[in-house]
């Protein structure tokens, strides 16, 4: 009699949608999850600007000279770095990879504060001036 034979594995159409499949399943994931993470990069990146910007109102506020102002922002951060104008601090810069804070400082009758944030591309992401006199 006819023995019918019994068919074992998978054919190659088979494999080949399966493979399909799994790889737009992938591709999928994988645009998903670069979207996220450079979204949360950006956030992150606010917010540390956010907690910079919000030092450098602090470290003004207390401070009584253009020295101590440095000195303050500079234990907030120790990248900040001073600029002068001859003798006289002018501010402070903090250079990170992504974006740049630079605070202009002025004590006395003009007494002022003035911040900026760009990114790297020097766009500018923050600004903020304040005046009053110290």
């Amino acid at each position: 009699m006819f023995r019918r034979a019994f068919k074992k594995g998978f054919s190659l159409m088979e494999v080949v949608v399966s493979v399909l499949i799994i790889t737009i399943v992938t591709a999928t994931a994988i645009t998903f999850i670069t979207s996220a993470h450079k979204r949360d990069q950006s956030n992150l990146h606010g917010i540390e600007i956010s907690v910079i910007c919000q030092n450098a109102i602090d470290c003004y506020d207390y401070s009584s000279s253009a020295e101590e102002f440095l000195t303050l922002i500079q234990k907030t951060d120790a990248d900040f770095t001073g600029f002068f104008d001859g003798e006289t601090l002018q501010g402070a810069i903090l250079q990170k990879k992504t974006f740049k804070v630079t605070v202009l400082c002025a004590y006395g009758t003009g007494a002022s504060l003035s911040i900026a944030a760009t990114d790297s591309d020097g766009k500018v992401i923050y600004t903020l001036t304040k005046g009053g006199v110290k």
